[in-house]
């Protein structure tokens, strides 16, 4: 069974082997074939679930996360012109993915165009290309979708929504390659988009999350979101590279083969932590080992900090070294208020890092004008993962009546609009007991794992599947199908399509691989006069995507 809840996806299967009689069925004739449903690993989530937050540009703000409930408390000077000043809720998002959120409130201030809502962007510098659905106090209540085409662009224009927006509202960006889309809901469930989809060049590897500004810098407001749903489709699996939690008495020497001034502190109940603080002529630093990128397609840098003691210009920089020059990738500021809990960061490597003698610095900078007051800088449980980047390897959204007879064999199956709110209007595959309609082979032979993702719709407005007439997701390992995911009859009648996620077992990853839809049912063993009753499933958007 398939379940999606929140923000992740898990596969289950039933532990006990079971025979099936499987069968393709033409007009003129039928063909029965057993097969065997193979136990498969449980429980493989889609994406990071660690939310992390960091000011963007001038703002200072903080974020509470309790029982599903974002409140986000924050200044800044606004989304709106070559760079930015907002708080940002966000997590890392390889390849496709989308967020939704609902906006519950956006406090009170003096600036109505204050800003609320989520995006994707390519960085987490102030100049950064992106785009963002948000919510506004302007207008009696308005909506944007808003988008930076280019780093340090000014942004296009936003496209308004007619209506008066109430809170709360629902808000939703979905990125797909270099589209974006941004769509408003008032209940989660009918999207409306909001202008056309953008293309925006970016990265694979992207942020996705919540933003909110103030548009007056100093004049912290209070914005309340729940629902927070974080889709990422196209994420790879990670491998760790480098982590190190600096565990009490010393300094990893084989981590950290340079350290230059930063110690290894103990506060106690088993705290241990890199401490740093700047100087004007130096300041500490700390240097790690090589480490291999080149056959990563991406990686990402985390690692918590936390300020102490102010200081004025006391940053700390984190660098990485490109084969020539060390390159500036992350910069946590000085001249702030001291933090109490630490906050964690999940920084993109640029490509330029992803070879095979990477290595980075973290050094901590101080104000020449002040020998006295340094800042102080504590870092802990820092980590490098890379992955590989998905490839879109097939994919089917029947954009017009007729089967694609170089993808597919069809049995008994019709492309039609009887589907109701197809997600890629306005047809999708109909079938009826006994249909199918099988993959022309698919090698994936060369690829490490793959993921399989589809739309299904129940009934919608035709003939509802009684219990025992199933649709049924199978794929073939010779010589037969093993079935990957079963939709039971018997439920209720769907009037939108269900996004499944299901990861191919190893046992998929070969030259022959075809991919088999059918409606199975008791039609199976009814008297021919019997057939007119049919039972209706509706299937659209397919993607099957590889890692290598």
């Amino acid at each position: 069974m398939v379940s999606t809840i929140g923000r992740s996806w898990t596969v289950r299967f039933n532990d006990s082997l079971k025979t099936f009689m499987l069968l393709f069925r033409q007009r003129t004739c039928s063909l029965l074939i057993p097969f065997i449903l193979l136990a498969l690993p449980a429980d493989r989530a889609s994406g990071n679930q660690d939310w992390s937050n960091t000011d963007i540009g001038p703002s200072v703000g903080s974020v509470d996360i309790t029982d599903g409930t974002f409140t986000v408390v924050t200044d800044g000077a606004d989304i709106s012109d070559v760079s930015d000043g907002f708080h940002y809720v966000y997590q890392t998002l390889w390849g496709d993915g989308q967020v939704v959120a609902r906006v519950v409130d956006i406090g009170s201030g003096s600036n109505a165009w204050c800003k609320a809502g989520i995006m994707i962007r390519e960085t987490l510098t102030p100049e950064s290309s992106y785009a963002m659905t948000v919510l506004q106090e302007s207008e009696g209540g308005s909506a944007a979708f808003q988008w930076r085409p280019h780093t340090g662009d000014l942004p296009n224009s936003s496209v308004f929504s007619t209506d008066v927006v109430s809170l709360p509202y629902w808000v939703k960006i979905v990125r797909d390659g270099d589209h974006f889309s941004g769509y408003l809901s008032p209940d989660g469930i009918t999207w409306t988009q909001q202008g056309t989809t953008k293309t925006i060049r970016m990265g694979a590897n992207v942020y996705a999350g919540l933003c909110a500004t103030s548009c007056v810098p100093g004049e912290l407001r209070t914005f309340t979101f729940d629902h927070v749903e974080y889709e990422g489709l196209g994420c790879g699996e990670q491998t760790i590279l480098f982590e190190d939690a600096f565990p009490w008495p010393d300094i990893d020497g084989t981590n950290w083969p340079i350290a230059d001034g930063a110690t290894l502190a103990y506060a106690g109940a088993g705290d241990s932590f890199i401490l740093m603080n700047g100087h004007p002529f130096g300041g500490d630093m700390i240097e790690s080992r090589a480490i291999d990128l080149s056959s990563f397609s991406g990686a990402v840098l985390s690692y918590e900090y936390k300020r102490r003691d102010t200081g004025w210009e006391d940053d700390l920089i984190f660098s990485y070294w490109d084969g020539s020059t060390w390159i500036e990738i992350a910069r946590q500021t000085g001249r702030q208020t001291k933090m109490d809990a630490y906050q964690q960061m999940n920084i993109h490597l640029p490509i330029g890092a992803l070879h095979k003698d990477f290595r980075f610095h973290i050094r901590s900078i101080g104000n020449a004008s002040d020998d006295e007051s340094h800042e102080d800088w504590h870092i802990d449980n820092l980590q490098i993962a890379g992955w590989t980047v998905s490839t879109l390897l097939f994919e089917e959204t029947w954009p017009d009546i007729h089967e694609d007879p170089l993808k597919w064999t069809t049995f008994g199956t019709e492309v039609d609009t009887l589907g109701e709110n197809e997600p890629t209007p306005p047809y999708s595959l109909h079938l009826n007991t006994d249909d199918a309609i099988v993959s022309h082979k698919i090698d994936l032979s060369s690829y490490s794992h793959a993921v399989l993702t589809y739309s299904y719709e129940r009934a919608g407005t035709m003939e509802s599947p009684e219990e025992g007439d199933d649709l049924v997701c199978m794929y073939w390992k010779g010589p037969s199908y093993r079935e990957l995911y079963r939709h039971p009859g018997g439920g209720p009648d769907m009037m939108h399509y269900e996004k499944v996620t299901v990861p191919l077992p190893p046992e998929a990853m070969h030259s022959h691989f075809k991919l088999c839809f059918e409606c199975i049912g008791d039609m199976l063993f009814c008297h021919p006069t019997e057939q007119e009753e049919y039972d209706d499933w509706f299937i659209d958007d397919i993607e099957l995507r590889v890692w290598r």
